[in-house]
C-alpha cells in the first residue's frame, strides 16, 4: 500500500544531538515521541543519537550544481508558507533528490497525468454537465435531458467495456509473476488501447463534447468543480521554481480545462509554467462542434508522448529513452499516474511512482511482475546515497497522496 507524499512520512526534531525519527513501521498520526516520556516509550521511537543535518531540497541540490536563480523576497516567503508542514516530491524530505546525490542523478523533468493524480477525480463526465446545462439556459430542456441519458448510457457502456476487456486480456496472465515482463505488459496495454480507442471515437461520433463553450469550461473551474488533490499545485510550483521542467500528461478532451485549473494564468512569473499535453475540444466560434484534435487517447500514445519528453530533457545524439544508460541523461525523469493507462510512462521513467490505491492498476502490477514500494522505505534506503535510475526495471514507488491528507481507495 501506499503512504502519503508528505511530512508524516519521515517527521523528525532536532532536541539537542538527538534526532527523533519515526520507525518505518510506525503508523502516521500514531504516538509522538517526547524526551520526558523516552524512558517508558517503546524502541521504535526512542531517540536516536544521529548527527543532525541539512533538510533534502531539490533547490539545495540544484544550488550546488549553479543552477539557482534569483527570486524576490516575497514569493521565497510564500513558498515557505505554502509548502510548510507538508512533504511532496518537492518537500524538504523528498525522496527524488538525496543529500548525497553526485551531479548527474538530480531531477530534471518531472511529467504528471492529471485526471485522479492532479484532481481529485476524473473530469470526463463534466463536459456532459456543461452541454447539458448550456442548453437547459437556452431553454431547451428536452435537449439537456438527452445530453445527460446519453452520457450515463455512454458511461456505462465503458465501464462494461472496460470490465471485459481487462478480464479478456488478463485471462492468460498469472495472478503474480515474480519477474517483470514488459513485453508482455506492452501487449496487455496495446489490447486495452483499442477498448480505449473505440470509447473515445464514440464520443466523437455521438457528439457527446459538443455545446461546451469556453467560458463555461472557465466558470466551472473558478466554481471548484474541478478540484485538485491537496498539496498537488505546491509540487508543481516548487518544482518549476528550482528549475525542474514541468509537464502534464493527459487523454482529458480539453487543455484548456487543464490550464484554467492549474491556474497558468496566475502562475508565479519568476517560474516556468508547466507544458500541457492533452487533447483539445475544436471550436466553431466559442462553442466545442464535438470534434478533437491531439491524438492522445490510449496507453501507447501516452507512453509516445512521454518517450519524447524524456528525449527533451537528454543531450543530443543520446539513445531513446528505453535503451539510455543512466549516464546519458542529464537528470532524472520522473512520472506520476495513477491507473493503468499510466503504467508504461511508469515503468518508462527514471523513477515512477503510483499514486493512490487503484485495485485494477495493483492487479495489472502482479500480474506482470511490477513491484511498488512504498516511499517511507524508499526514504529510508536513500538518506545517504544517490538515487539511481529505475528505468525499465518494473520497479515503482508508490504514494497514496500529494500531502499529508490520507484519502480512500478507489476501484
Amino acid at each position: 500500500m501506499g503512504s502519503p507524499l508528505a511530512a508524516s512520512l519521515i517527521r523528525s526534531r532536532v532536541v539537542g544531538s538527538c534526532r527523533w525519527q519515526w520507525n518505518l513501521s510506525s503508523k502516521p498520526g500514531k504516538a509522538h515521541a517526547s524526551p520526558a516520556r523516552s524512558a517508558v516509550l517503546p524502541p521504535s521511537i526512542r531517540p536516536v543519537p544521529r548527527r543532525p543535518h541539512r533538510p533534502l531540497s531539490f533547490s539545495r541540490i540544484n544550488r550546488e550544481r549553479g543552477l539557482d536563480r534569483p527570486v524576490t523576497a516575497g514569493y521565497q516567503a510564500s513558498l515557505t508558507r505554502t509548502t510548510a508542514g507538508a512533504t511532496t516530491i518537492s518537500g524538504r524530505t523528498a525522496p527524488l533528490a538525496p543529500m548525497g546525490s553526485p551531479r548527474g542523478s538530480c531531477v530534471s523533468r518531472l511529467v504528471v497525468d492529471f485526471d485522479s493524480t492532479c484532481t481529485q477525480r476524473d473530469t470526463t463526465a463534466l463536459y456532459g454537465e456543461l452541454a447539458a446545462e448550456e442548453a437547459e439556459a437556452r431553454n431547451d430542456l428536452e435537449r439537456g435531458a438527452a445530453i445527460r441519458q446519453a452520457w450515463k448510457e455512454a458511461g456505462l457502456a465503458y465501464m462494461e467495456q472496460y470490465d471485459k476487456a481487462m478480464a479478456l486480456a488478463l485471462q492468460e496472465a498469472p495472478q503474480r509473476r515474480e519477474a517483470f515482463d514488459l513485453p508482455a505488459l506492452r501487449r496487455f496495454l496495446a489490447a486495452m488501447s483499442v477498448m480505449e480507442q473505440a470509447s473515445m471515437d464514440d464520443l466523437v461520433r455521438n457528439k457527446l463534447l459538443a455545446g461546451v463553450s469556453r467560458p463555461a469550461i472557465a466558470d466551472a473551474v473558478r466554481a471548484g468543480r474541478v478540484p485538485l488533490q491537496e498539496g498537488c499545485l505546491r509540487v508543481l510550483h516548487r518544482c518549476a521554481h528550482d528549475k525542474i521542467a514541468v509537464s502534464v500528461l493527459s487523454v482529458n478532451p480539453s487543455r484548456e480545462l487543464l490550464s484554467a485549473a492549474l491556474h497558468l494564468d496566475a502562475w508565479p512569473a519568476v517560474t516556468p509554467p508547466p507544458e500541457i499535453l492533452s487533447n483539445e475540444l475544436e471550436q466553431q466560434g466559442e462553442v466545442s462542434t464535438g470534434a478533437l484534435s491531439g491524438g492522445i487517447h490510449t496507453p501507447l500514445h501516452k507512453e509516445a508522448c512521454f518517450e519524447r519528453l524524456a528525449s527533451a530533457a537528454a543531450p543530443p545524439g543520446a539513445s531513446p529513452p528505453s535503451a539510455r544508460k543512466p549516464a546519458e541523461s542529464q537528470g532524472l525523469t520522473v512520472y506520476v499516474g495513477d491507473s493503468v493507462t499510466d503504467l508504461l510512462p511508469l515503468v518508462s521513467a527514471d523513477l515512477g511512482v503510483l499514486l493512490g490505491c487503484s485495485a485494477s492498476a495493483e492487479r495489472v502490477c502482479r500480474a506482470f511482475g511490477v513491484t511498488l514500494q512504498a516511499v517511507p522505505e524508499f526514504l529510508a534506503q536513500h538518506q545517504d546515497r544517490p538515487v539511481e535510475s529505475r528505468r525499465g526495471t518494473g520497479r515503482l514507488l508508490q504514494a497514496q497522496s500529494w500531502s499529508r491528507r490520507r484519502q480512500g481507495r478507489r476501484p
